[in-house]
């Protein structure tokens, strides 16, 4: 997955196509039919929580995360008439979720808080057009 980009901002302006998001769709369907194997598998082979990469960008659970945050990114900071399909965004993103909440049943502790919120300003610097502060805020919450 690393090779959509090595942070959610770059995921989404790699997607974008200078009118859209159309770049991201054949890459995200993709994505969900490959995580469906690893989330299978960490349930029916619990042992395989315990197994990790000690580098961040060869980490499976890192990419995971940072597309996680592209697909925020791209659902609640682009406007809808610029967003890719969202049937494929919320497809990708439920993908996302079942893969994570294998984690959790494994060796994996969620964190005392949410993390850092994405930032829009990367987005507006590549000319992609974005939600308002305000309405990416209240999304978020």
């Amino acid at each position: 997955m690393s090779a959509f980009g090595t942070d959610s901002e770059e995921i989404v302006r790699t997607g974008w196509t200078g009118r859209e998001f159309r770049g991201l769709e054949g890459p995200l369907q993709t994505v969900v039919t490959r995580l469906a194997i690893p989330t299978e598998n960490h349930k029916a082979y619990p042992i395989l929580h315990y197994f990790h990469s000690a580098r961040r960008d060869r980490s499976p659970i890192v990419e995971i995360v940072v597309l996680d945050e592209a697909l925020t990114l791209v659902r609640f900071g682009v406007p809808s008439d610029h967003r890719s399909n969202e049937l494929t965004v919320r497809s990708a993103r439920t993908s996302v979720e079942h893969y994570l909440e294998t984690l959790h049943e494994g060796v994996v502790e969620p964190a005392d808080g949410p993390p850092p919120r994405p930032d829009l300003r990367s987005l507006r610097e590549g000319s992609i057009p974005t939600a308002s502060g305000e309405a990416f805020e209240t999304a978020l919450d």
